[in-house]
């Protein structure tokens, strides 16, 4: 298969707002860099042999093997779903078969070249990511899994330098131990990597029904889902009090408030947590949005490096809090902190309010005032694959300020109406904010609060949500008719006229109110009989159906050329002859 192509292809697809979703399977990647290394001679490269050497010749000699592959052609924040690396024997392997500990599998720390490398280069391994120590022998090649390492370079937190690998341990003889090089004329002997893996889910469209008013319950959302492990898919809904509420892939029959949508694929970790706002029309809804961390991402990163520790590719989508801090632990760092709400607003909604609420985690401004503040964040990044290394993009042009905090627990509450009046517009641009200090001068500060993998759910961080909808309400009531004209009169809406009376005797059924209508010289400008018909040749008004007692009825007058803001009359007939009268300005 054609990995080119096929990511392409991919690409146009998901360009297309089409809904897909699979696990991707490209072709297998053969190393492109491999060597050994001998302890003695120490200064010997042998980056040309057609084997990859890792034994011990004596106690005190040993070998280790060191290979690399382009990893380029797997898209950043792919989830990587299996990573097999795959060594072929040459010769007598000397390991044991299965779930054999005798060989460690590092991620080296620095660069190296096949055609330099020797022992006295002084490559090591990575601390930072675990050694692989099992491994087995599949279909007649060494097999070590190595899913961690793979995503730590897809997204970018650690530089590829591709992997070490050695004897366990190095110091009793191992016999002639190698595996074939990339210089094996035998291209199935080479060593290689397989991967399989899948873009993370995402919603990629949604159309939301509010309610029609702050009590009705005729709202529904309908989104749209790209991505994952599967085509096929499982919904589930849930309210604001974490009741599930729905299985289908839309959810229809709710009034105001927010919904959560739980989205999963066939694969283990396939999940998508989106939430969603439904609002009222002709009135505005209050909603307390404070999910926690289903519907939250956030995630502290920083720069601090000592020793062989580089916690700029270290991932802390786990942490408890997210804080700005300029500190010092043998030396000096920086720490921010991201903050996404996994919420779809739609565009047509008006944010009156969104104030987000922060609860307060240690504040201290030991040395200097720890002024911050929150800023767009305008490219992507997952919780659990964001570092220092690989941090988003971010813009100065939606700006927060987040004053100086006085040392110890208290709250913050930031106006976050910007950010979301801006993601409302465009859903697929809600990349969130980064809390950061304003200024990072290596003097100490810190302003710290709960994340949303806070010890007590209470502490996750909140938004508040006043929200509304173009108005396009009709507010008003139905006038009555009057004997006599008085200084009193009505206004339509929309062109239509809410009129109301009585009428004492039975009528036939069928029968229409008689109405005529006059401008403001008192000339007809359109009228109907009881019976339905026209009167003296003037235009036809609506046929509106005439009952005993209670006659409740909106007049569309829309469509009589009347002038906005001029005065009209409308006459009514009763069934006794009686005239009765409603004076209103026509306002469309």
């Amino acid at each position: 298969m054609n990995f080119t192509k096929h990511l392409s292809v991919l690409l146009a697809v998901l360009a297309s707002g089409t809904a897909v979703g699979q696990i991707l399977v490209p072709p297998v990647i053969y190393s492109n860099a491999d060597s050994y290394t001998a302890q003695t001679p120490s200064g010997t490269n042998y980056g040309s042999a057609d084997t990859i050497s890792v034994k011990a010749t004596t106690t005190t000699n040993y070998s280790r093997g060191f290979l690399k592959f382009d990893l380029s052609g797997i898209p950043q924040g792919a989830v990587i779903v299996t990573a097999k690396l795959r060594l072929t024997p040459k010769g007598t392997e000397n390991v044991t078969a299965s779930a054999s500990t005798q060989l460690y599998l590092d991620l080296a720390n620095s660069t190296w070249a096949e055609g330099t490398i020797t022992h006295a280069t002084g490559i090591v391994n990575n601390p930072n990511f675990a050694t692989i120590t099992v491994s087995n022998l599949v279909s007649s090649k060494r097999e070590f899994d190595v899913v961690p390492h793979v995503q730590g370079i897809v997204d970018g937190r650690v530089t590829n330098f591709g992997w070490r690998i050695r004897r366990n341990p190095e110091n009793v003889i191992s016999g002639n131990t190698s595996y074939y090089s990339k210089e094996t004329g035998t291209t199935g002997n080479r060593p290689q990597l397989v991967i399989t893996y899948y873009m993370p889910m995402s919603v990629s469209a949604a159309t939301v029904v509010h309610a029609t008013s702050v009590v009705a319950t005729n709202g529904s959302i309908t989104p749209t889902m790209i991505n994952g492990s599967s085509t096929g898919k499982t919904y589930r809904w849930y309210n604001s009090s974490g009741a599930q509420i729905g299985t289908a892939s839309a959810l229809t029959g709710v009034g105001n408030g927010w919904y959560g949508l739980k989205t999963y694929g066939t694969t283990a970790g396939d999940t998508l947590y989106t939430a969603f706002i439904v609002g009222a029309e002709c009135g505005e809804a209050t909603i307390n949005f404070n999910p926690g961390p289903k519907y939250i991402n956030d995630a502290v990163i920083y720069d601090w490096i000592s020793g062989t520790t580089d916690a700029r590719q270290v991932n802390n989508g786990s942490s408890a809090i997210i804080s700005a801090d300029n500190w010092t632990n043998s030396s000096w760092y920086d720490q921010k902190s991201l903050l996404k709400f996994n919420l779809w607003m739609d565009p047509a909604l008006i944010i009156n309010e969104a104030t987000m609420t922060l609860y307060g985690n240690s504040h201290y401004p030991l040395n200097r005032p720890n002024t911050s503040e929150l800023i767009q964040i305008t490219a992507n990044w997952y919780e659990f694959g964001v570092s220092f290394n690989n941090a988003p993009a971010t813009s100065s042009a939606i700006t927060v300020p987040m004053p100086n905090v006085a040392t110890g627990n208290t709250n913050a509450t930031p106006d976050v109406s910007a950010f979301f009046n801006a993601w409302k517009a465009n859903n697929l641009l809600n990349y969130g904010m980064l809390f950061q200090l304003t200024s990072y001068t290596d003097i100490y500060t810190r302003q710290r609060y709960h994340s949303s993998d806070a010890a007590s759910p209470a502490n996750s961080p909140s938004v508040l949500f006043r929200v509304s909808l173009p108005a396009n309400c009709d507010f008003s009531a139905h006038t009555e008719f009057r004997k006599e004209l008085d200084g009193g009169y009505a206004t339509t809406y929309q062109g239509k006229l809410k009129f109301f009376f009585r009428e004492e005797y039975q009528i036939e059924i069928g029968k229409k109110i008689p109405l005529t209508l006059y401008d403001e010289n008192n000339l007809v400008v359109a009228a109907i009989s009881m019976n339905g018909t026209a009167v003296s040749g003037a235009p036809l008004l609506p046929a509106l159906p005439y009952v005993f007692d209670d006659n409740r009825s909106s007049l569309d007058l829309s469509g009589y050329g009347l002038t906005t803001g001029k005065f009209y009359v409308l006459e009514l007939t009763t069934s006794i002859g009686d005239k009765q009268y409603i004076k209103f300005q026509y306002t469309n």
